[in-house]
């Protein structure tokens, strides 16, 4: 851990990493899970037994509110892919081969793939990769959606993309991934009232005075935000 930001290992848990945000962590790097965190076994009878490391990061990724950027470099094919998808972003390499791999063994993703792919690149898009299992490079990855950004570097531009957001308002950031994250699920309607929410707490915060009748600099950047927020003191 270094400047709030935690990479994960192939030890990590969804618990761990609640744990590690819980103790000051600003954004997370997901890198270098091993093969032996697969998926877990399975049993004929009894079906799969507990999950092994890599079918837990999507849940590590949903539960934890801070950012999480994955770095690609190599091969991410089937449950690879998925672990990238799970990622809040991805900076991938050029030379990166991507493929929903499972259907070449008559399987389908079982890591949320399903839902990630469809949010990321849309349905048509996301059956045609799942029934084909073919071959994206990472420069097609970035145009069809399952790449943010083509790196020839992805795992510094990944560090570097961190420390700018650790220096962000960790308040704002929270309640936009979970505003993000909640978004394709949720209606207009409703996805308008938790705006509204969130943006309450966020002023609140923003209201809060310290001992010498100073404003805490959550959300004060620009010089529109502090131009706004005077205005709401003055009003106040």
């Amino acid at each position: 851990k270094a400047a709030g930001i935690v990479i994960l290992s192939s030890a990590t848990s969804p618990e761990e990493a609640v744990a590690l945000e819980a103790a000051g962590a600003d954004a997370i790097i997901a890198q270098g899970w091993e093969a032996g965190g697969h998926r877990g076994v399975f049993d004929p009878e009894k079906g799969w037994g507990e999950m092994g490391t890599m079918a837990l990061v999507p849940a590590i990724v949903d539960r934890v509110s801070v950012p999480v950027i994955a770095a690609v470099h190599g091969h991410a094919l089937g449950g690879g892919i998925q672990l990238a998808l799970s990622a809040d972003i991805r900076f991938v390499a050029p030379d990166t081969k991507m493929s929903v791999l499972e259907i070449r063994w008559g399987l389908i993703p079982d890591m949320t793939g399903t839902q990630s792919l469809v949010d990321l690149v849309g349905l048509d898009v996301a059956k045609e990769l799942t029934f084909t299992g073919r071959m994206v490079s990472g420069a097609e990855a970035a145009e069809l959606g399952l790449a943010t950004h083509v790196s020839d570097d992805p795992r510094a531009d990944a560090l570097a993309m961190d420390h700018d957001i650790a220096g962000k308002s960790p308040h704002a950031i929270r309640a936009a991934k979970r505003l993000f994250n909640d978004a394709p699920r949720v209606g207009r309607a409703e996805g308008f009232a938790a705006e509204r929410a969130e943006i309450g707490k966020l002023m609140a915060e923003t209201s809060k005075v310290t001992d010498e009748n100073r404003w805490y600099p959550f959300v004060i950047g620009s010089g529109m935000t502090l131009a706004i927020v005077a205005a709401v003191k003055l009003f106040l």
